[in-house]
């Protein structure tokens, strides 16, 4: 099993967050996010192994568990939780 460091794939999300991207979508093709997820698909192995959307998935998952951010509803989309 690869060990892979998310952190700076969390920092992207939050960011992406921060700066009003609120939709899946628009939060992973948001330039930093869909670079730091290629590059950990990259690192994943072969590439359709587990597709960039993919970590961003969970990862907007796993930050929601810890309490960073939140999903308001359809209209509001993610939000940082202060």
């Amino acid at each position: 099993m690869i060990k892979i460091d998310y952190t700076k794939l969390d920092a992207a999300i939050q960011d992406a967050i921060g700066s009003g991207h609120k939709t899946f979508n628009q939060i992973t093709f948001s330039n930093e996010v869909a670079s730091e997820s290629k590059a950990l698909e990259q690192a994943w192995g072969k590439p359709s192994s587990k597709p960039a959307w993919r970590f961003v998935d969970s990862r907007l998952q796993a930050l929601r568990k810890r309490g960073a951010i939140a999903f308001i509803s359809q209209s509001e989309g993610w939000t940082i939780v202060k």
